[in-house]
């Protein structure tokens, strides 16, 4: 071009701005190059909306499209070494520096996408696979032949599915995830959660499944490990995964491992989830010292504390030392508690300073580790409180429990709001065990008993307290910080209980039944024997002593809370004796008083 002509003129399929007037001089190469960069960072944003509007994209555009945070780094970072070369630090090191940091941090998507699935599922789309390849159903083989068979056909170079192969909605939609995850760029992909893992075999579904699906490059696979037992067996499942070459040459030194906190709780109780969780963890990080692989823990958190929430020093407290490898900590933050953490800018930083500071003071200064005798109690109590919540919750006579629960609490009008991110329930049918932990634990908050934190807890420091034993649960609860958090934030829950309204909404619901009167009473009792023990080994007077602000907002919001309890129990009692259709005035009356309770509890499930 002749000396002195201008490039990247105005052009509306470039989008350059006009107040670049007649272009960028050819001796201005970091104007030039922002230039080009910019013009990928508009097409790649045009392409998007045309994408998301389901309208036609322009071809030119497409090849510009930016799908990894290396394309729009390293133009940047070139112009960063050539600024500090030239001797011109002071702007290499001001806004460009700046956004190449963002750039990294970020990339192009700035958030992950997560996709999680059930086993059970990917186990359907197996037996599909290989009942049609006439090799029997996959779930009928033994755990070794699954394994083998799935190692052997991830190394294969033939394709495995075959394009007349008839299927169902189920299998065909998961499939199709598979496909859609092909089409996305790999750095926007983070991690596939298996909900229900329970085996070797899981895990290496998973990876067949995404090569089926032509992933090229494969998202990392999260087993998450839900109930006590599978808790229990999470050590040997890693152990037996890690064991398999090809998977351990695949992750290449890093293996992530999701822990429910929520199905846990509603499994086993508060004292048997959060214990096995721990030594979970523990033995975890034994099997990852064993394979050289670090482990790093995906946290299924709820926004509750019956869902394994609360403030980040006591959450963090109850991990083993060298749990947060790194500095390494993944969780998941419930909607409902987004409104509450990260309203504005201020209150989302001070959020975030909480978990780096829980999350330093526990990498510099880990917990100690236990005495011998309180791990020994604390199985204890665990095994202990564990066999009264079961017994209570999913074997009761006669399915008691189940009746009550149905009668005593809103469930069944929770099922008809739009407020979860998935069904209540895992399948159509079933009892509470095919319940969703998230209605569960919000039905019991709905009437203020809480029962899921504090069943079967009460019943177990009882009979060591009989036993002549509070002193060493006194002597836990100062010296092991895994205990004091745990019994901390049982107190945090139990503030929050009302025998008084629990018993309100018994005389409007349970009425005449005296099975189910009685076992109204039980529960109550219960409630009542947890506060007592858990403020005789804390050597408290009363619940929320350490925590006079929550105790004074919660204090504020009881005439309202009260008010509103009142109405619900009430429109309950209505609901219940209505025959045909429900008038629009009670379903109304119902909605918002779930909601008012929710918001007057500050939280749902």
């Amino acid at each position: 071009s002749a000396p002195g002509s201008k490039v990247c003129k105005p052009d509306a399929r470039s989008g350059v701005h006009w107040n670049f007037h007649t272009g960028v001089a050819e001796d201005e190469p970091y104007r030039r190059l922002l230039m080009a960069i910019r013009r990928r960072c508009w097409r790649t944003k045009v392409s998007m909306e045309a994408l998301y509007m389901g309208k036609q994209n322009d071809p030119d555009f497409e090849k510009e499209v930016l799908t990894s945070s290396e394309e729009l780094a390293r133009p940047l970072e070139i112009m960063y070494r050539s600024l500090i070369e030239q001797g011109d630090e002071i702007v290499a090191n001001g806004r460009l520096l700046d956004l190449i940091r963002r750039v990294r941090t970020f990339g192009i998507s700035m958030a992950c996408l997560d996709v999680r699935q059930e086993s059970d599922r990917h186990s359907e789309v197996m037996d599909t696979l290989t009942s049609f390849l006439g090799l029997g159903k996959f779930t009928e083989w033994t755990e070794q032949e699954r394994c083998d068979w799935l190692v052997k056909e991830i190394e294969s170079k033939r394709p495995l599915l075959a394009p007349d192969m008839p299927m169902s909605d189920i299998v065909k939609e998961i499939l199709d995830t598979y496909k859609i995850i092909a089409e996305l760029p790999s750095e926007a992909l983070g991690a596939y959660v298996i909900s229900m893992s329970r085996a070797t075999s899981d895990i290496l579904t998973v990876c067949l499944l995404q090569k089926v699906g032509g992933v090229k490059k494969m998202m990392r696979v999260a087993p998450l490990f839900e109930t006590r037992e599978d808790l229990i067996n999470a050590p040997k499942v890693i152990d037996a995964a890690l064991g398999v070459q090809w998977y351990k040459d695949h992750v290449q030194g890093k293996q992530e491992v999701m822990l429910g906190y929520s199905d846990s709780v509603k499994d086993a109780g508060k004292f048997a989830s959060t214990w096995e969780l721990h030594r979970a963890m523990e033995n975890l990080l034994e099997v990852g010292k064993k394979h050289g692989v670090q482990i790093t823990f995906f946290h299924g958190r709820g926004g509750s504390i019956g869902r394994g929430g609360g403030p980040p020093n006591f959450i963090l407290q109850a991990q083993p030392a060298g749990s947060l490898q790194n500095g390494h900590l993944r969780l998941t933050i419930q909607g409902e508690t987004i409104g509450r953490h990260f309203p504005s800018d201020e209150v989302a930083e001070r959020t975030l300073e909480q978990y780096s500071t829980a999350v330093l003071e526990h990498t510099l200064a880990p917990p100690p580790l236990p005495k011998p005798e309180f791990r020994a109690a604390m199985q204890e109590l665990s095994d202990l409180s564990a066999e009264h919540y079961q017994k209570t919750v999913f074997k009761s006579d006669g399915e008691i429990f189940v009746r009550f629960f149905h009668t005593f609490t809103p469930t069944s009008e929770l099922g008809q709001m739009n407020i979860g991110s998935r069904p209540a329930k895992r399948r159509s049918y079933g009892g509470i065990d095919t319940l969703r932990a998230i209605p569960w634990i919000f039905a019991w908050t709905q009437t203020r008993l809480l029962l899921p934190v504090w069943l079967g807890n009460g019943l177990a420091l009882q009979k060591y307290i009989d036993a002549g034993k509070l002193p060493l649960l006194q002597q836990m609860y100062k010296e092991w910080p895994f205990f004091r958090s745990m019994l901390d934030l049982i107190d945090v829950e139990l503030g929050k209980s009302s025998p008084m309204i629990t018993e309100h909404y018994e005389s409007k619901t349970v009425q005449q039944d005296a099975d189910l009167k009685k076992l109204g009473a039980d529960l109550r009792a219960g409630l009542q024997q947890m506060i007592d023990n858990i403020l005789k080994v804390k050597g408290a007077s009363e619940l929320l002593s350490q925590e006079p602000n929550l105790k004074a907002a919660i204090a504020m919001r009881k005439p309202y809370l009260d008010t509103a309890h009142a109405i619900q129990a009430e429109v309950l009692k209505r609901l219940r004796s209505t025959e045909g259709e429900v008038p629009v005035e009670l379903r109304d009356a119902m909605i918002i008083t779930i909601q008012g309770i929710a918001a007057g509890m500050q939280n749902t499930g």
